[in-house]
């Protein structure tokens, strides 16, 4: 996907409402997407694949502090960054959490 999405475009694409893509953006989870030049906010493959991970996550129950931490996991590449933010997690979290990710087709 070279093209560039608007909010509207997105929301369509992943199940996530504009108004919730706002506030992911508000919150520091997902990062401000650049703008046309009539000021649409447009997204880009990354900013999609990013979205349907928070979306995923918070369909396990993830936090929103816990989903900002596994987004921005990658970019860390640190496991110990990983360990720490999931050590609390009970074993039925990580079970519900792998079998999601198992049915995750990005």
């Amino acid at each position: 996907m070279n093209t560039r999405l608007t909010s509207g475009q997105l929301g369509k694409l992943t199940g996530v409402p504009p108004k919730t893509i706002r506030y992911y953006e508000e919150a520091g989870i997902l990062p401000l997407p650049e703008r046309s030049e009539s000021r649409y906010r447009l997204y880009s493959e990354t900013d999609v694949r990013r979205l349907e991970l928070i979306r995923r996550a918070r369909a396990l129950d993830m936090t929103l502090p816990e989903a900002r931490e596994l987004v921005e996991w990658p970019a860390a590449i640190s496991v110990m960054i990983f360990r720490g933010a999931f050590r609390q997690w009970s074993a039925a979290s990580w079970r519900k959490w792998i079998s999601g990710l198992q049915t995750w087709n990005p």
